[in-house]
């Protein structure tokens, strides 16, 4: 009798030490890891969202204001553009910004002018004089991330701006096995 109160405490202790385990977060380095990793990503879309956006080749008018992307642009491709989105923001981030941005439709059904179709030729285009939502857009300093909460499936840290004349607390979630953005970073 004796051995089986052990062995039942035994396993109680072991199931509760696998579910603790099952709700920690990946440890401090990987967080930030995770983190600097998804911001600077950020960074590179929000400029093509929000700021200068993606460099155009003058030369290569298309239609109306929509000239190609440059060749040294760091994405050309629209399903390249859409991949990239939403492999760092969430969900209803990435859908807002392909809606606006890419479709020409904004989250109350307004159309307006999309920053960027494609081409001809397949390769994406970019109205040439669509206003900048982000006069500049904000680059922060990766090595400056503090973890405030690590758990299984959100993680949140403060972080410097490259002047450091400001911090931000961003949000990352996990959707689909993945870390996301779902906070503004531009």
């Amino acid at each position: 009798m004796k051995r089986l109160i052990v062995l039942i405490l035994t396993l109680a202790l072991l199931a509760s030490t696998l579910v603790l385990a099952s709700c920690a977060g990946q440890s401090e380095d990987e967080a930030k890891q995770i983190a600097g990793d998804l911001m600077e990503r950020a960074y590179v879309l929000n400029e093509a969202y929000y700021g200068k956006g993606l460099p155009c080749d003058e030369n290569e008018h298309v239609e109306g204001d929509y000239y190609y992307v440059s060749e040294s642009a760091p994405i050309r491709v629209r399903n390249d553009l859409i991949v990239e989105t939403k492999a760092v923001f969430s969900n209803a981030i990435a859908s807002s910004l392909i809606s606006v941005y890419l479709d020409g439709t904004s989250n109350m059904g307004v159309v307006v002018f999309a920053r960027y179709i494609t081409g001809p030729s397949g390769y994406l285009t970019v109205y040439k004089d669509y206003e900048n939502v982000v006069e500049n857009v904000t680059k922060y300093d990766t090595s400056t991330i503090e973890i405030t909460k690590n758990s299984k499936n959100k993680i949140i840290f403060s972080i410097k701006t490259t002047d450091g004349a400001k911090s931000a607390e961003v949000t990352l979630i996990r959707e689909n096995d993945s870390w996301k953005i779902n906070s503004p970073t531009y």
